[in-house]
């Protein structure tokens, strides 16, 4: 089969204070409506990646996006850890699967002035701006799951990690939720869960099923 590499080019804009473009590259077989595609985010000073992802792309995705900046993924740039500079969050087709939907997540580092990937990535990404905290969502096994939610210092470093894993089991006949609680408080796991900001020492509860 005949094989077709398509570039496009968007035009230069701005994030965290560095002139940038994209480029787009899809690697597309004949008569395929997809295949394999890489973004990159290049500085327009010297053409040095700041970030380069890739990913599965639809011909109809590359035919898309016009010659700026927020087609070409523009609309992804969000600050995750609270820092005031802008990172980089996005849907990742390889990662998601079975009902779960796959974030991966770039973030800036200021001293290369390069996204770069982070642990925050994860299924079901959520940013809570209220609270500060960043979670994502684990599945272990069958009716098994984990939710991580990450706390971050002024610096935009993550300080605290709380794990919850729910687990579905059965006890004489009753279906409960296992529920159990622990966390990684500057890289030391301690046990318990954080309410209004303070650590309740109880790892394990136990609670009637009412449905995921």
């Amino acid at each position: 089969l005949k094989e077709d590499t398509l570039i496009k080019i968007s035009k230069p804009f701005f994030v965290n204070g560095i002139k940038c473009y994209w480029e787009f590259t899809l690697e597309i077989f004949e008569d395929s409506p997809s295949g394999e595609g890489t973004i990159k985010l290049k500085s327009s000073k010297n053409n040095k990646i700041l970030l380069s992802y890739s990913d599965i792309y639809y011909l109809e995705e590359f035919n898309k996006p016009d010659m700026n900046d927020y087609d070409f993924y523009g609309n992804c740039f969000v600050d995750v850890n609270f820092d005031g500079l802008k990172d980089f969050a996005f849907y990742s087709r390889l990662s998601s699967g079975s009902g779960v939907t796959h974030t991966e997540v770039y973030v800036f580092d200021k001293p290369s002035k390069r996204f770069l990937p982070s642990e925050l990535s994860g299924g079901e990404f959520e940013v809570n701006e209220k609270n500060k905290t960043v979670s994502t969502f684990q599945e272990n096994g069958y009716r098994d799951y984990t939710t991580f939610v990450s706390h971050f210092d002024k610096k935009g470093s993550i300080n605290c990690r709380e794990y919850i894993t729910r687990e579905e089991i059965e006890v004489n006949k009753k279906t409960l939720l296992k529920r159990t609680y622990q966390k990684m408080i500057n890289g030391r796991m301690v046990n318990g869960k954080i309410i209004n900001g303070k650590i309740i020492k109880r790892t394990v509860d136990t609670v009637e099923f009412n449905g995921w």
